[in-house]
């Protein structure tokens, strides 16, 4: 999928305005907030925890 980058941005800004919406339990207005956002985005990295990798091989066998 190759789509010119205005249109990256566009949806890049699309999807941080649907994060924002979820965190803050509201609507989000275009432009976003950028403070709020990185606030808000740096908040859950500074919570973020480490789940550790799991290693599981898919058995497909049978299901074609």
């Amino acid at each position: 999928l190759i789509a010119p980058g205005l249109d990256g941005i566009r949806g890049l800004t699309l999807s941080n305005a649907m994060h924002l919406s979820t965190w803050t339990e509201d609507w989000v207005e275009l432009p976003l907030n950028e403070k709020q956002y990185l606030r808000l985005l740096q908040q859950r990295i500074s919570t973020s925890v480490d789940k550790g990798a799991t290693s599981i091989t898919l058995d497909a066998a049978g299901t074609w």
